[in-house]
C-alpha cells in the first residue's frame, strides 16, 4: 500500500488549507511540486547555510552513526559575554542532544565567575564544576586536564571531545586526547592566537568571532521573528551579505522551514516568488 504524501500526513492547523493552496499555486508557477518542497525542507542539512557546530566540525549526521560526544568548557577563559544572546550562543556551539549522544557536558569555572550565568547553564543541562580559588596559577586548567584525561582513559569507545576555551595552552591536553584514540575539536576566542603546534594538531577549530558575525545572528533571528515589519527589515539587512540570488533563495527556503509563523511564511513565499 502506497504511503500518503507528507503534506497529507502532517497535522492540520488553523489556516493551513489557505496557506497550502497558496503554496501550491506558487510552486506550480516556478515548476516545483509542493510535495517535493516539503520533503526538501525537512532535510535541513541540505539547505543549512548557518554554521552550526555539528556541520562545521562534521561530528556526525544522525543518532545512529554519530560518535559519542563529551564537552569540556573552560568558562574562565571563554565566558558568555553581556551583549551575546545566550540561546543563540548555545544553539551554535552545542550539537542537538536528540541527534548526538552527549556523554559529558561540563563547564569549569571559579565560583564568582560563573554565578552570573548559573541559571542558564543549569537549564541547558551543564554540570557546573566550581574550582576552589586557592591563589595558584591555572587552577581551572588543571581541573579540566584531570577530568578530561580521566574520561578519555575510562572511555571504552572512540569519542569526539569538544573543548571550549580561550586558552592557548591546551597542546598537552589535545596530544593526550589523540593518543588515547579520541577525536578533538576546539572552539576558541581567537584562532589567530593559537600556537602553531595546536593549530596543526587540531584541524577542526571554530573561532568565536565566526559564530557572532552580524549575518549569522541575523539568520538566527529570522528563524524566530514573528513581527512581519521587523522580519522584513532584518531580511533586507541580511540580503546585503548575499549578492547571488540563488544563495538568497536557498537561505529563504531554510528560514521557511525553521519559522513556523504563518504570516512570516507568507512573506517568505512572496520573496521566493520574486526570486524565482
Amino acid at each position: 500500500m502506497s504511503q500518503k504524501p507528507l503534506k497529507d500526513r502532517l497535522p492540520k492547523f488553523k489556516g493551513l488549507e489557505t496557506f497550502e493552496e497558496r503554496s501550491k499555486k506558487f510552486f506550480k508557477k516556478v515548476g516545483e511540486s509542493f510535495d517535493t518542497f516539503v520533503s526538501d525542507i525537512f532535510d535541513s542539512a541540505k539547505y543549512t547555510l548557518f554554521p552550526k557546530l555539528k556541520n562545521m566540525m562534521n561530528i556526525g549526521t544522525d543518532s545512529s552513526s554519530a560518535q559519542p560526544l563529551a564537552i569540556f568548557w573552560d568558562y574562565d577563559n571563554f565566558p558568555l559575554l553581556k551583549n551575546e544572546d545566550l540561546d543563540f550562543f548555545y544553539d551554535q556551539i552545542i550539537p542537538d542532544e536528540k541527534a548526538y549522544n552527549i556523554l559529558v557536558k561540563k563547564v569549569f569555572s571559579l565560583k564568582e565567575q560563573i554565578d552570573r550565568r548559573r541559571e542558564f547553564l543549569e537549564k541547558k543541562g551543564f554540570e557546573i564544576i566550581e574550582v576552589p580559588h586557592t591563589g595558584k596559577k591555572n587552577e581551572t586548567d588543571l581541573e579540566i586536564f584531570t577530568q578530561c584525561i580521566d574520561f578519555c582513559n575510562a572511555s571504552k569507545e572512540p569519542t569526539s571531545i569538544l573543548l571550549i576555551t580561550g586558552d592557548r595552552d591546551f597542546v598537552f591536553l589535545t596530544r593526550r586526547i589523540i593518543e588515547s584514540g579520541h577525536d578533538v575539536s576546539l572552539i576558541c576566542s581567537d584562532k589567530s592566537k593559537l600556537s602553531a603546534e595546536l593549530r596543526k594538531r587540531v584541524p577542526k577549530v571554530v573561532d568565536r568571532n565566526d559564530l557572532f558575525k552580524p549575518k549569522n545572528y541575523l539568520k538566527y533571528s529570522l528563524e524566530y521573528e514573528k513581527d512581519p515589519d521587523i522580519w522584513k527589515n532584518k531580511w533586507q539587512e541580511l540580503k546585503s551579505f548575499y549578492s547571488k540570488e540563488k544563495d538568497q533563495y536557498r537561505l529563504l527556503r531554510y528560514i521557511y522551514h525553521r519559522n513556523e509563523d504563518i504570516a512570516i511564511r507568507n512573506i517568505i513565499l512572496q520573496e521566493l516568488e520574486e526570486l524565482a
